[in-house]
């Protein structure tokens, strides 16, 4: 065996089960919890002797390092980014370490839910909801082809998905229409396509920049949703006897019904999925001998 690694682990949970509120023939419940973790990496050795992935001492497991974006170059159209108060004057002025900062962590410090139960006779009405706030989540759809698919000369270089023509019109969220031109140099949008095997455009710099730039890609991330929804009826005895029943009811059941979020993906728990997470419905016979 080897031990590698030491962590701290620090948080809380508080549980709430409130007691059932019934008034004659009505009878409702609700529980809830509320989770907080952080963790931190005291102490990594690797046995290859070096620090790899998303491991690193004095940062939380999940955590990521990238660029703040400063918008687009209305002049050449590329992303630019926020210069470190420690930048080293003498390297080169592109070097990604003169730009890279913690932006945070990609797992949820904040997590939770509720689940509540309302009867009537034998009609009753669940919901469970849960909820997560504060992680990083990318909202980056990888294209089903790209510059680096095409086995041709490479005169322009760039290591993000949002310059390359070969990927603008494979799996592109709306926003991407919204995008940098000569014609219309925005700055809040897309930067501009650049065609990796096309004629030169003498824009360097993006070649040096790769390590910065996915901080572009992840956003500060919440989202609640009813996890799960379900109405049954319980039928009287006299009625489940006609089939030789002791008990029978029916039941509809709904998942995943829908999430309300800041997220500009699908979906924050499948970041970087095609297609949304699917919705489910379902009805139920229960019969007891």
């Amino acid at each position: 065996s080897y031990n590698t690694s030491e962590q701290i682990n620090q948080g809380f949970e508080i549980m709430v089960n409130a007691p059932p509120i019934r008034i004659k023939d009505w009878r409702w419940s609700v529980s809830a919890n509320v989770a907080y973790n952080q963790n931190v990496l005291t102490k990594y050795r690797s046995p290859r002797g070096s620090v790899f992935g998303d491991i690193y001492v004095g940062y939380p497991q999940g955590k990521l390092f990238g660029g703040k974006s400063l918008g687009i170059d209305p002049e050449t159209g590329i992303y630019t980014f926020q210069l470190r108060d420690d930048a080293d004057p003498d390297a080169n002025p592109s070097s990604a370490y003169n730009y890279i900062f913690y932006l945070g962590t990609t797992n949820y410090p904040w997590t939770g839910g509720a689940s509540t139960s309302l009867s009537w006779r034998g009609l009753s009405l669940s919901v469970s909801t849960a909820f997560s706030i504060g992680a990083l989540v990318s909202d980056e759809i990888g294209p089903p082809s790209s510059a680096s698919s095409i086995e041709r000369r490479t005169t322009n270089y760039f290591y993000n998905n949002r310059y390359d023509i070969y990927a603008a019109h494979n799996n592109r969220v709306s926003d991407a229409a919204y995008r940098w031109t000569p014609d219309n140099p925005v700055t809040d949008g897309y930067p501009r396509l650049i065609d990796a095997h096309g004629e030169s455009l003498g824009l360097e710099t993006l070649s040096v920049m790769s390590d910065i730039h996915y901080g572009i890609y992840y956003h500060k991330t919440n989202y609640w949703k009813i996890s799960s929804l379900t109405l049954a009826y319980s039928l009287p005895e006299r009625l489940c006897r006609r089939v030789a029943a002791s008990s029978c009811g029916l039941s509809f059941t709904a998942n995943n019904l829908f999430i309300i979020t800041n997220y500009k993906g699908l979906n924050p728990e499948t970041p970087g999925a095609v297609y949304p997470m699917s919705r489910s419905f379902s009805f139920g016979l229960t019969l007891g001998f």
